[in-house]
């Protein structure tokens, strides 16, 4: 016999009585909302913290650690009367004194303060004239040394990880003629191509491997090999898919592969040269988003310029 606490049950249940159920969701909701209503206000606060150790964070980690570049801060000083307006002498002389206790601070917490009456204008003022805004620049660690390394590091790491990486979800947006409308398809079809080639050399090097690879020791060379011309072998059976013959499917599919060996390797002396041999070590086992994606950086953008090269007009 059915349990009428076990989901059959419930289901006969609400099947029975239709409109007591939607009373009772009724309720349900009224009470979600009386309770969002009362708690949810106390709870907001403009403090956030991650859970775990995101890639997000270990970049900014690695920027202030190991590239000397503290993350720049604004912040903004509210500054609200509920007797006086901004017109009058005692609330003007309390903010310029605020904002003259906050730029003694010294150039090495505070870069800039501005008010109303000096740096600012009257727009940081409220409508209702109660209410006024002081802007903060948190300053920057004024060092030099070895600037142009430390931004050419950030640079190439949003080239890297930002640019390069932008071309995949572009791919999308193509449309060839008589390919109208199947961009997305396109986009797993690079997609297959390079994920099956990593996974692919995995299988090989763990199966046939005899020459480790210096940039990745999961990989050997014959791995590589192997790999690469099993996902160009698959891209070429997948030519269908896309606007290509199938011998220009057997071309692009061998350009892919070796962008995304290359990306690998790249992207694998980065980590190097940070001292990480992974971009995610919080989890056992597991692997960081940028080596999810280290096979696209350099893949993405060769897929898609040859594709709006030779294929869009």
């Amino acid at each position: 016999m059915t349990s009428r606490l076990s989901s059959s049950g419930l289901a006969r249940g609400a099947a029975r009585h239709p409109w007591r159920t939607l009373g009772l969701w009724g309720l349900a909701l009224a009470a979600a909302v009386a309770a969002i209503v009362t708690i949810l206000p106390g709870a907001l606060t403009a403090q956030y913290s991650f859970l775990g150790n995101p890639d997000s964070q270990v970049g900014r980690d690695l920027l202030a650690e190991r590239m000397d570049m503290p993350i720049k801060a604004n912040e903004a000083i509210i500054v609200r009367s509920a007797s006086t307006t901004a017109e009058d002498p005692a609330f003007k002389a309390f903010v310029l004194g605020l904002q003259k206790d906050i730029a003694a601070l010294g150039p090495g917490v505070v870069d800039s303060v501005g008010s109303a009456w000096k740096g600012g204008d009257k727009t940081l003022i409220a409508a209702d004239g109660r209410t006024t805004i002081l802007p903060v620049v948190m300053a920057w660690r004024h060092d030099t040394e070895l600037y142009l390394q430390r931004v050419a590091k950030v640079q190439w790491g949003l080239m890297l990880s930002v640019y390069c990486v932008s071309h995949a979800p572009a791919i999308a947006t193509l449309e060839p003629p008589g390919h109208e409308g199947r961009g997305p398809l396109l986009l797993l079809y690079f997609l297959l191509i390079v994920q099956m080639f990593d996974m692919f050399a995995v299988m090989a090097s763990a199966s046939f491997g005899r020459t480790p690879l210096r940039s990745n020791p999961n990989k050997s060379r014959e791995g590589v090999f192997i790999g690469g011309a099993a996902a160009t072998a698959l891209g070429t059976l997948l030519w269908w898919m896309t606007p290509f013959a199938w011998w220009q499917a057997a071309l692009i599919s061998a350009a892919t592969v070796f962008a995304a060996f290359m990306g690998g390797l790249v992207l694998a002396s980065v980590k190097r040269s940070l001292g990480e041999r992974q971009w995610d070590q919080s989890v056992a086992l597991s692997r960081g988003v940028l080596e999810r994606l280290e096979g696209i950086t350099f893949s993405a953008p060769v897929f898609f310029h040859v594709t709006v090269y030779f294929f869009v007009p």
